[in-house]
Order: C-alpha cells, then sequence, then structure tokens
C-alpha cells in the first residue's frame, strides 16, 4: 500500500525518542540504554534508506536491507557514513541479541550522536554514484 511521503513516520522520531530516552531517569538505566541503541539505530538506518530510494537504488525489503544499505554506501565512497551505520548496527545488535555483553551510559550517548552524524551525512547524498 503506497503511503504519501507527507504522512509516513519519519525516522527522526525514533532519534528524538532515543535522546529523550536515553536521559529520562524514571526507566531503569540498562533498558534506556539498550532500546535507545535501537532506536538510533534504526533512525540512521530507515533515513538513510529513504533516501538512497529516493537516489533510485532499488532497496530490498527484506532482512538483507541492513547489508544492503551499508554495503552501498560503502561501494559508493561514502566510507564515513557507511562506517558510522555499520558501528551502529553492531551496537544495536549486541543491545537488542547479546544480553551478557555490557553496555554503559557512554556508548548510549555515543551511538544516540552516531545516528545523528548518519542522517546529516545522508541528508547530503546526491545523486547515484553507479
Amino acid at each position: 500500500m503506497f503511503t504519501p511521503r507527507h504522512k509516513r513516520f519519519k525516522p527522526r522520531k525514533f532519534l528524538k525518542l532515543a535522546s529523550d530516552l536515553i536521559n529520562d531517569k524514571k526507566y531503569e538505566e540498562i533498558s534506556r540504554i539498550r532500546t535507545s541503541i535501537g532506536r538510533a539505530y534504526y533512525a540512521a538506518h530507515l533515513f538513510t534508506k529513504e533516501k538512497m530510494e529516493r537516489l533510485g537504488y532499488n532497496v530490498p525489503d527484506d532482512h538483507t536491507v541492513h547489508r544492503f544499505v551499508i554495503d552501498e554506501l560503502m561501494d559508493r565512497g561514502d566510507t564515513t557514513i557507511g562506517g558510522k551505520l555499520d558501528r551502529l548496527f553492531e551496537k544495536r545488535r549486541i543491545a537488542d541479541y547479546r544480553m551478557g555483553t555490557p553496555l554503559n551510559m557512554g556508548e548510549g550517548r555515543y551511538c544516540v550522536r552516531l545516528s545523528d552524524e548518519v542522517i546529516n551525512g545522508a541528508e547530503l547524498l546526491s545523486h547515484k554514484k553507479k
């Protein structure tokens, strides 16, 4: 089903939630950290994915989309954005699946900042470079 762009969910809202949550002491610290990392990643990933679609990339609509977006950024020479998104992807995997791996508040805040940097960089992407 097609949804006009102006009515679609804005990925930046995930970043706002991540930023608000990481600082909200009403919730348990480790839960805030892990959830904020996940939302920060998805803000950056979805924003970049949508930008690439607008630039003409045929982005997959299955689980391979995560690696696709990162690999395409790297292949087109946007290694700064691609590298940052890759770091966020790995942190998100740790936050979501590796419950025995400790994460601290600094890592959570780092991921929120990194997400903002990826989004700002992705905003500047122009034509498809292939």
